[in-house]
C-alpha cells in the first residue's frame, strides 16, 4: 500500500522509490541474465560504456535482445 505522502510525491513528481518490494535474489538473477548478450559496445565492468546513445553498429530489432539507441530490452 502507498501512503497519502506517497501518492502525493508520485503526483507531483511523476516517479517514486520504494525500496525493498522486489525480492533481492530474484533481482540478483535477473542482473545477471541482462549481461548474458549485452550490445557488443556495453562492457559489464566499464560503467563509461553504460551511456547512450548506442552505435549504430549495435542496434537490433530481436524480439529477445531489443536494442537501438538508448534502450536495451
Amino acid at each position: 500500500m502507498l501512503t497519502t505522502e506517497e501518492l502525493r510525491f508520485f503526483k507531483r513528481c511523476g516517479y517514486l522509490i520504494k525500496r525493498q518490494v522486489m525480492d533481492s535474489k530474484l533481482m540478483a538473477r535477473a542482473r545477471e541474465r541482462l549481461w548474458d548478450e549485452p550490445p557488443p559496445s556495453l562492457k559489464r565492468d566499464d560503467p563509461g560504456t553504460w551511456v547512450g546513445p548506442m552505435p549504430e553498429s549495435d542496434h537490433s530489432t530481436d524480439s529477445n535482445n531489443a536494442r537501438r539507441e538508448y534502450r536495451w530490452n
